[in-house]
């Protein structure tokens, strides 16, 4: 928690699907919030040059595509979260993650989503943005089946880059929310009377977001943001929380249920 005399800094943690653009969204209208631009809290940053170094620390930065990166490079787009500024990410959970998040007095927020859902989520984006890294793989694919036990499973694209499976990808954030002293918030909570949710939950939950940074905020100006922050961003395809119900049959439940039935547990969902 910042210090009463100043404006907090954030950095928010997720697996990719999860709800990154809701969260924007809803920091954004949090005053005096705005957000680190480009900060590059992901596979991208193996191509920083700190990453030359031959000596120092290492940790991982992706969740969807984890790269080994030197921890200057981490320490130095971490520092550029100053108070009042927000950075958006997918930083797998580590001792060395967490100190040098907490050393620069930055809050921590974990955003999680049922990962049916993110599963049936990352197969539509994939399939619609024809940049993205999977898309030729997937597009060769005979079936919506097919592409979504390759997302379930860990899948190659068409160069040969790696996307990890679900499992493992919550696996990388699971000590986040295993933090007490760090906030996990859910997709579900948050989406709303518009994306199948409760608005009272959305307020209590936009609330709480605010009382985790040091943003006082009363239930009617988080049900405000709430009904204003919906649907930010041209990758936010559906918000309905029981749409992977439709998508996904016995078969593919079957295998998930392989992959991560322990797993949803300790997410807080129900199998």
């Amino acid at each position: 928690m910042p210090a009463s005399s100043e404006a907090p800094k954030v950095v928010v943690t997720t697996i990719p699907k999860s709800g990154t653009h809701l969260l924007d969204s809803i920091l954004e209208r949090m005053p005096p919030m705005r957000r680190v631009k480009k900060i590059g809290l992901s596979a991208n940053l193996r191509l920083h040059p700190y990453n030359l170094l031959p000596f120092g620390e290492r940790c991982q930065v992706g969740i969807g595509r984890p790269r080994t990166v030197h921890t200057a490079a981490l320490r130095q787009r971490l520092n550029q979260i100053k108070p009042g500024t927000y950075g958006l990410g997918y930083v797998p959970y580590s001792e060395t993650a967490k100190r040098l998040i907490d050393r620069a007095h930055i809050v921590p927020v974990v955003a999680i989503r049922d990962p049916r859902a993110i599963v049936v989520s990352l197969m539509h984006h994939s399939m619609s943005e024809s940049d993205h890294f999977l898309h030729d793989r997937l597009q060769g694919m005979a079936s919506d089946e097919e592409r979504l036990a390759a997302l379930i499973s860990g899948v190659e694209s068409t160069k040969g880059e790696l996307r990890r499976g679900i499992a493992h990808q919550i696996d990388l954030i699971l000590g986040w929310v295993e933090d007490p002293d760090v906030l996990t918030v859910r997709f579900e909570d948050l989406v709303g009377e518009a994306g199948g949710g409760d608005s009272a939950v959305q307020a209590s939950a936009i609330k709480g977001l605010g009382d985790h940074i040091g943003i006082a905020l009363t239930l009617e100006e988080a049900a405000a943001i709430g009904r204003d922050m919906f649907g930010k961003g041209k990758t936010f395809r559906k918000g309905s929380i029981d749409a992977w119900k439709e998508a996904l049959g016995p078969e593919l439940l079957t295998l998930l249920d392989g992959k991560i039935g322990d797993r949803l547990a300790k997410l807080g969902y129900h199998g």
